[in-house]
């Protein structure tokens, strides 16, 4: 016991303005964050709630959409490898990597923009 004592005297007073502006910002952030997850457990009801239902459908059919898209271009890059050849350069390669690499993006950022309304929706 002497030893914390010491050691509390040592490292100064625990009064400190910037201690307690940390200890302070840190009990705000907590509030804040208790807040945000009560919010997001209310149950949504009536026109909020059918309109995000559609909004929810409206992206499953997107990410339905960007998935056949993606299908599409991987049958489309394989015919045109097919037809060029040795020709293929990478360039091309490139080009097509990129265009997957949107498309992957736009599912992924749909799919995270589900989840947050499933969430909303306590699915």
């Amino acid at each position: 016991m002497i030893k914390l004592t010491e050691l509390m005297n040592e490292y100064g007073d625990f009064n400190d303005p910037v201690l307690m502006a940390t200890r302070a910002s840190k009990f705000s952030r907590d509030k804040k964050l208790s807040a945000q997850k009560a919010a997001a457990k209310k149950r949504i009801y009536g026109k909020k709630r059918q309109a995000l239902e559609d909004k929810l459908i409206d992206i499953n059919d997107d990410i339905k959409s960007a998935i056949q898209q993606r299908h599409a271009l991987f049958i489309d890059m394989e015919e045109e490898a097919g037809e060029k050849g040795e020709d293929w350069s990478d360039e091309d390669a490139n080009r097509y990597g990129q265009q997957l690499n949107d498309i992957d993006d736009t599912i992924q950022n749909l799919k995270s923009l589900r989840n947050k309304i499933e969430t909303r929706l306590n699915y």
